[in-house]
């Protein structure tokens, strides 16, 4: 958010002075509480971690160099009375870098080897949730972009009857991608044009969330473009015009519909953009970006050339497909 927003001025007292609720805190809880001496075991070990700046529990304050003893107050606020025990560890660098991601996992690391703690122990805190976040969308990523390839690629081909052109609107799809995710990049990860959106906090990452979800939109839209082009053309080629002719015909018919549609839209996206919040601020860049992209140089100048250079193995299917194609295609 903005530096003068109310919410992120509030976060930022509270943590000042309450920094127990830091995001650079890890917090490791027993649900069903330990002895005492495994408890101090495992704050010393976790202590030599690589950037853990202290451990805090019950039994006291570790640093790499020293151990202090607890206040009365820590007794209270590290012990419930159900039998459960924590422990407050905070790093020594930013919640969401590397460093504390890997500082993360070699805390669990640490307790998985630990026979009298593995399986009992939870650990949590800001950077373990971006770590679980992203090992879990990673976990299903290559399954959805399969999924959407292969069933954009199949309906491509019900429409054209060809088996390039699918590939063919596949790697234009991913230059369109490519390009908005180097415009987020520098806009908001590097933190250029800030004063042109409205002001915003670049922290050199994006959201791990934004790319997925522009990844999807995108996609569509530009699968959307394409399917207009595509099918104004193989229409023409079923009514026995030349490839060159079709695609002519096909692209004069269709080009000023499309730049239109893509204007309107971006317009409408681009309210994004102006949004206090950051995130929205991404989606809107990221969304109008990909739609000019997309629209103005892939769909209308590209896909064109490239079709026009295959020429006629643009519409290359093989002999084994005809049954399938002509039994399912899709048309107007």
């Amino acid at each position: 958010m903005p530096a003068s927003d109310a919410a992120r001025s509030g976060t930022e007292q509270l943590i000042a002075q309450f920094p127990g609720l830091a995001q650079n805190t890890v917090p490791i809880v027993v649900p069903d509480g330990a002895p005492p001496a495994v408890l101090t075991s495992l704050a010393h070990r976790v202590a030599q971690t690589s950037d853990v700046d202290s451990v805090r529990w019950a039994g006291g304050d570790v640093t790499r160099a020293a151990t202090t003893a607890p206040t009365p107050l820590d007794g209270v606020l590290f012990a419930n009375s159900n039998g459960a025990d924590w422990l407050r560890v905070t790093l020594a660098v930013d919640a969401e870098s590397p460093r504390a991601a890997t500082a993360v996992r070699v805390i669990r690391s640490v307790i998985a080897d630990d026979p009298a703690l593995a399986g009992k122990v939870l650990v949590g805190g800001a950077t373990a949730n971006l770590i679980d976040v992203k090992e879990g969308i990673a976990s299903r990523l290559p399954l959805a972009i399969g999924a959407i390839v292969l069933a954009t690629a199949v309906l491509l081909f019900l429409l054209t009857g060809s088996v390039v052109l699918p590939i063919v609107g596949v790697v234009l799809s991913v230059l369109s991608l490519g390009a908005t995710f180097g415009a987020l990049v520098f806009v908001f990860q590097n933190g250029h044009l800030r004063g042109l959106l409205g002001g915003f906090t670049a922290f050199g990452a994006i959201n791990v969330t934004a790319p997925i979800l522009l990844f999807c939109i995108a996609y569509g839209l530009s699968m959307d473009y394409q399917m207009f082009i595509l099918a104004r053309i193989a229409e023409e080629r079923a009514a026995g015009r030349g490839s060159e002719d079709a695609l002519q015909v096909g692209l004069g018919a269709t080009r000023r519909v499309i730049a239109a549609a893509a204007n309107l839209i971006s317009v409408v996206l681009a309210a994004m953009a102006v949004s206090g919040l950051t995130y929205l601020k991404i989606l809107g860049v990221g969304l109008v970006t990909a739609i000019l992209v997309d629209a103005f140089i892939v769909r209308l100048f590209l896909l064109p050339n490239v079709v026009r250079i295959l020429g006629d193995a643009a519409w290359y299917r093989p002999t084994f497909l005809d049954p399938v194609y002509r039994r399912l295609r899709l048309a107007h």
